[in-house]
């Protein structure tokens, strides 16, 4: 038991080591900002699927050049799952794409959807901070959740709830790329680029 805990520890220190640089964040921040312009208009679903492939391609192929030659690489082991943690995952994408699709289809729940993705975003948030215990995490999951509340007032006054969540949804992403952007020229600052590039192994 004593092993598993300081294994723990040690991925969660090395999990804040990995992404001190911001490029999630900024990943993130470039995802919402594609994807609020697919909630003014259905027909830039393509922006949303950018938008997806950026958040899981571009910050690990801008580390290639920019993190790992100035601290290398540590690939983390993977987590023990069982079939139930399988099943529960499937049952929970499930249950969202559900509500996604309600609060679209249906003109009289849609005015939720702006508060539903905070409250998603905010649990996302919340999930990251307990796998590598950085207090931002949970400072952003306090803000999404907190945003999500804001815009419900906005709809429950009558205003567009797509346009409502686009301006959320880019708020937010203005708060992650400029975290992020802080983050990234720190981690410059802290850790510059040696003449010589330090190797690392997959």
């Amino acid at each position: 038991m004593e092993q598993d805990a300081d294994l723990r520890k040690i991925q969660r220190k090395t999990h804040r080591a990995m992404r001190q640089d911001g490029l999630d964040k900024i990943a993130a921040g470039i995802f919402l900002a594609l994807a609020a312009v697919f909630f003014i208009d259905i027909r830039f679903a393509g922006l949303l699927g950018l938008g997806a492939v950026s958040f899981s391609v571009l910050p690990e192929a801008l580390r290639k050049s920019l993190t790992y030659p100035r601290i290398g690489y540590a690939k983390l082991l993977p987590p023990k799952t069982t079939l139930w943690h399988h099943i529960w995952r499937i049952l929970f994408a499930i249950v969202c794409l559900t509500l996604f699709y309600v609060l679209g289809k249906i003109s009289a729940f849609n005015w939720l959807m702006p508060f539903y993705l905070g409250l998603f975003l905010s649990g996302v948030a919340f999930a990251s901070g307990r796998k590598g215990g950085a207090a931002i995490d949970y400072v952003l999951s306090a803000l999404f959740f907190s945003s999500g509340a804001v815009s419900l007032v906005f709809t429950i006054r009558g205003h567009d709830p797509g346009w409502v969540t686009a301006y959320q949804l880019w708020l937010l992403s203005g708060v992650l790329i400029a975290l992020g952007m802080i983050q990234l020229i720190r981690f410059f600052s802290k850790y510059p680029k040696p003449k010589k590039e330090v190797s690392y192994a997959r």
